[in-house]
């Protein structure tokens, strides 16, 4: 079972813009390829446009590995922002994300720049 948590990172107030990089390292038996099949039929999955990770089957414009990422269905419009910031108790910007616990095949990295 999925299980989806949220995740804050506390930032310097300094920070003049913070950026997400979200990186992954694909092999041929992830969770990611066991995700596309679930999620996907056989024609779609021989169309990387339809089923690759970056594609965006559903044209909102959040791909497939994002998607799979925060745990969201590839085939439903996302809505709703997959990234936060606001500000924390302390005046500190604090950016917020849905993190995927059953991707094991995924590293998130938060990175800023001053």
């Amino acid at each position: 079972m999925k299980q989806l948590i949220s995740t804050s990172y506390n930032l310097s107030a300094l920070l003049a813009a913070v950026f997400l990089l979200l990186t992954s390292t694909l092999r041929a038996d992830t969770t990611f390829a066991e995700w596309q099949a679930e999620n996907f039929t056989f024609a779609e999955l021989d169309d990387p446009t339809i089923s690759g990770p970056n594609a965006t089957p559903c044209h909102d414009g959040v791909c497939n590995l994002i998607k799979y990422a925060v745990g969201l269905p590839p085939h439903t419009p996302n809505t709703q922002p997959v990234t936060s910031i606001a500000m924390d108790a302390t005046g500190h910007p604090t950016f917020s994300f849905k993190v995927n616990t059953a991707a094991t095949d995924l590293t998130y990295v938060v990175e800023a720049s001053t």
